[in-house]
């Protein structure tokens, strides 16, 4: 909507527009009662046709309406008037900082006094608990007097859509970008080479992240350059995320306490970056001091009597800041071209927090639909919609085990697996979830054919097929002759002819191989050895992942064959061990990813107590999962989910050291301590599908204790001692699903089923007393006890929406995670009946699998009542970028003729 020159909004007549901004269109305007110019925003329909939206509007502008400083650009008011929502602004004339940066850096006699106006405006907004969230040159504008306004206060968490409807602090908005909104197909918000580290990654912004923006304005206007830069936004956020800026670039007359200041300001980790905008404010009244340049004869630095902003301009200049002003609106638009000109490619990020839940091992958390105007993706509540023109995502399904999603070639439907063993199908405009089938074996991805029917992976098996009407067939079988585990994450090809599939490996995933099936013939052909998850893109190309990036080569869909030799065309790409790719491809030519780390998520082990304080250990960042203390609580013994090779190791507490305990090429995964240390227990291929065990102190062989089906692994031993549950698929009952076994250690009782039913059974531990088998229900979320060993006496529900049960040493408590929470239930059973107290929280935080991941349980209890658990390393949490007309990016890069 753009208004014409005399349009009257309440007392208020446009004069002319002055720009177009993602949270509004900005117009000069003439207050008539009072007769004085004004600027106006009128805010966009996503806004002002949504009343809780609108309601938080007002409350915060209220908010905003009491900053009284001179260095704030004033808000009057809020007008309404036919149908228009406007937000009454200070009309400030004069260039922005972008404008005056656009010519060169900034002396620093001049760029100080800026600066400390700066730091006084946000000081001043700070006292009141207001954070900007959206610093940056654009929003910074100079008056003819030298005095400096900055614009927009707060206005980034006025406009988000994912604030609470009720604000209850004005520093909890969560954004990805600034604000986190999407606009239109194509439009996304902010700026990212001003954004915070936590921003970028969705955390809250606080005023430490106002610190950040700061201290990337201060050193751009002392530079001439951007703190972050990149070719294009996955560049910026990257650059944010991993590098440090080119300290060599400050001029040479920097003073040694603004090179401090600018370090502080733009430390990564925001706890060691400088807490209060008051501290910036006094390191640059100590570079304005005497003495503060070269040592004890040192002068004060000199000043300028003609502002630079005020200075001739040459011709060529002029052009500069016309496109720097176009750029400082700090808004990347995706527009559409006329048919006769080429399109463009281009990159920005999606506002959708994904850290963690981006890729769970088994496959990516996220899809694209086939015209790219849709993502589906798992969040804390469970998997959700999102359309690129709508602010707010629709819920599809709720709960922790919900994962791998993707699209219905027409994106009506989507489908989903559960607990990785359940097929399910919801419409994508919400609506009930249908039950397709179970996924014996464990699924690793699914495709949608044309003829309705769709496509999954397996982790120890073929591709299975499933019509609409739930008949279920099997559509590969890996060839054990050559070494195939599985056959995972098909995609169809145009026409619903055939599929693509990756062949993994029982070795290192470096072995694994593209394949494609021919529906028709049922024939399987070799496409491509030493790569991931193929897609297909309607510009003749196969795109695959390696190593945590992309290649591409030219691909004849109609005979099927690869012509030409790869080319790398994306690197850093989250990735996983098992070869999962964070990074969605459509056929027309769409591309969705997560930027990072190449391989793997690098995680820590820490301390927590009772109340949620933490204390990490002493250890290097690396992939690790499933701690388990052991008996005497001298050591840990984890797996390490490294690409290479993931292997079982144990770190002793006492002497610092690490004792790796596998070393053949398949993974060796979930540890399990014997009763009495002297053994630990985990799942392996080396041998087939089964458990083994391995002395603990590195001495004699690995020994094979029982064969299992699909993905079983152990749980727990007892605590006499004597026996092992773990799980396993029961053979010939595709029904039951996976199941908990039990066998005895010493090898005198052959396996034999403890809890066998329908569902998913898992994490089953014997009580310290060895009465009850505590257990988790994995597809309905449920937490159970039975009495041990006779199972079939009794049975309590303890929990839903609950998983990973474990006992205290003592007994008495029963502990489980609820979404982020760890929570303990008293437990009273001294007869034949189990007997609890309720639920409580003993704290709440983001520890890695809290959330989208069932599997075995990720944490352990000592016997002094604290806790081991894994946390992810926040250097490795990644957004997502969406990449519109990829596919002109890959005709240039791989021609295909």
């Amino acid at each position: 909507m753009s208004l014409a020159p005399g349009t009257r909004i309440g007392a208020y007549e446009v004069i002319a527009e002055l720009g177009v901004g993602g949270m509004g269109e900005v117009y000069r305007a003439t207050d008539t009662n009072l007769k004085r110019a004004v600027a106006i925003k009128v805010l966009p329909p996503s806004v002002s046709s949504d009343p809780d939206r609108l309601a938080r509007f007002q409350r915060e502008a209220e908010v905003l309406a009491a900053l009284n400083h001179p260095n704030i650009a004033a808000i009057y008011g809020v007008e309404k008037s036919g149908g228009i929502i406007a937000l009454v602004m200070e009309l400030v004339d004069g260039p922005t900082l972008a404008d005056l940066i656009a010519r060169g850096p900034i002396p620093i006699n001049e760029a100080l006094p800026l600066t400390r106006q700066i730091a006084e405006a946000l000081e001043a907004a700070h006292e009141r608990g207001i954070i900007h969230r959206d610093l940056k040159p654009a929003n910074i504008k100079m008056r003819d007097d030298g005095t400096v306004k900055v614009l927009d206060f707060g206005l980034a968490k006025a406009l988000d859509p994912s604030a609470p409807a009720v604000p209850t602090d004005a520093t909890a908005s969560p954004t990805i970008t600034t604000p986190a909104m999407v606009t239109g197909v194509g439009m996304i918000l902010g700026t990212a080479a001003y954004m915070s580290p936590e921003q970028a990654k969705g955390r809250p912004a606080d005023k430490r992240s106002d610190i950040w923006a700061f201290g990337a304005v201060l050193y751009e206007m002392l530079t001439g350059a951007r703190a972050f830069d990149g070719e294009d936004i996955t560049d910026t956020i990257v650059a944010v995320m991993s590098r440090e800026p080119e300290w060599t670039r400050l001029p040479a007359d920097t003073p040694s306490s603004i090179h401090r200041l600018l370090r502080r300001a733009l430390a990564k980790d925001r706890k060691r970056r400088l807490a209060d905008i008051a501290d910036a404010r006094s390191e640059i009244d100590d570079a304005n001091a005497p003495a503060t340049l070269g040592g004890a004869n040192a002068t004060e630095i000199p000043r300028s009597r003609t502002p630079f902003w005020r200075r001739p301009v040459t011709l060529v200049m002029c052009s500069l800041l016309v496109g720097a002003a176009a750029a400082g609106a700090g808004v990347w638009l995706v527009m559409r071209h006329p048919a006769s000109e080429r399109p463009q490619v281009r990159r920005f990020p999606l506002a959708m927090p994904l850290t963690s839940l981006l890729l769970a091992g088994s496959g990516r958390n996220f899809a694209v639909s086939a015209d790219g105007t849709r993502i589906v993706y798992v969040d804390a509540s469970g998997l959700v919609v999102r359309r690129l023109d709508q602010p707010d995502p629709i819920s599809l399904a709720t709960g922790p085990d919900v994962r791998q999603p993707f699209f219905s070639p027409d994106g009506q439907w989507v489908g989903f697996f559960r607990g990785n063993t359940e097929l399910r199908k919801v419409p994508a405009a919400g609506g009930a979830s249908i039950a397709l089938c179970q996924c014996v074996g464990g699924a690793r991805g699914g495709a949608w054919l044309a003829d309705g029917s769709i496509i999954f992976g397996t982790l120890n098996g073929g591709l299975q097929r499933v019509s609409e009407g739930g008949t279920q067939a099997r559509a590969t079988v890996p060839d054990e002759k050559r070494g195939e585990q599985g056959h995972y994450w098909p995609e169809a090809l145009p026409g619903g002819r055939a599929v693509l599939f990756t062949v993994v490996p029982r070795g290192p995933i470096e072995g694994a191989e593209i394949a494609v099936l021919d529906l028709k013939t049922n024939e399987r052909k070799l496409l491509l050895r030493g790569g991931t998850d193929g897609h297909y893109v309607q510009s003749g190309h196969l795109v695959y992942a390696v190593s945590g990036g992309l290649r591409a080569v030219p691909f004849d869909v109609d005979r099927l064959e690869v012509r030409g030799a790869p080319v790398p065309v994306l690197d850093g790409v989250v990735m996983s061990g098992t070869g999962a790719v964070a990074a969605a491809v459509t056929s027309q030519g769409t591309l969705v990813y997560a930027p990072g780390r190449a391989v793997g998520i690098q995680r820590r082990i820490v301390w927590v107590d009772r109340d949620g304080h933490e204390k990490p250990l002493d250890l290097e960042p690396r992939p690790y999962v499933v701690p388990r203390i052991s008996p005497d609580g001298t050591r840990i013994a984890v797996y390490v989910a490294d690409q290479a090779n993931t292997d079982v190791e144990v770190y002793d507490l006492l002497r610092g050291t690490w004792l790796r305990l596998t070393f053949d090429p398949t993974p060796d995964i979930r540890p399990v301590w014997t009763a009495d240390g002297r053994w630990v227990l985990f799942r392996s291929d080396m041998k087939g599908p089964g458990v083994y065990r391995k002395a603990s102190d590195g001495s004699g062989s690995v020994e094979l204790l029982t064969p299992v089906e699909g993905d079983g692994s152990p749980n727990s031993v007892t605590p006499d001692g004597k026996s092992l549950i773990f799980n396993t698929f029961t053979k010939g009952d595709p029904v039951s699903g996976r199941d908990l076994w039990i066998i005895d250690l010493d090898g005198k009782q052959k396996p034999r089923p403890l809890v066998a039913e329908p569902g998913e059974q898992g994490n089953g531990i014997v009580s310290p007393d060895g009465r009850w088998l505590a257990y988790s229900e994995e597809n309905n979320g449920s937490i159970y006890v039975r009495p041990f060993p006779n199972v079939d006496q009794g049975r309590w529900e303890i929990a839903t929406g609950g998983k990973w049960p474990l006992w205290s040493h003592d007994g008495r408590e029963l502990f489980y995670v609820n979404g982020r929470a760890l929570m303990s239930v008293g437990v009273e059973a001294s007869g034949p009946t189990f007997r609890w107290t309720s639920a409580k929280k003993l704290f709440d935080a983001r520890y890695s699998g809290f959330q989208g991941f069932t599997g075995p349980r990720n944490y352990d209890v000592t016997k002094d009542g604290r806790f081991l658990l894994i946390k992810d390393d926040e250097q490795t949490a990644s957004s997502l970028v969406y990449v519109e007309n990829w596919s002109e990016e890959l005709k240039a890069k791989v021609p295909t003729k």
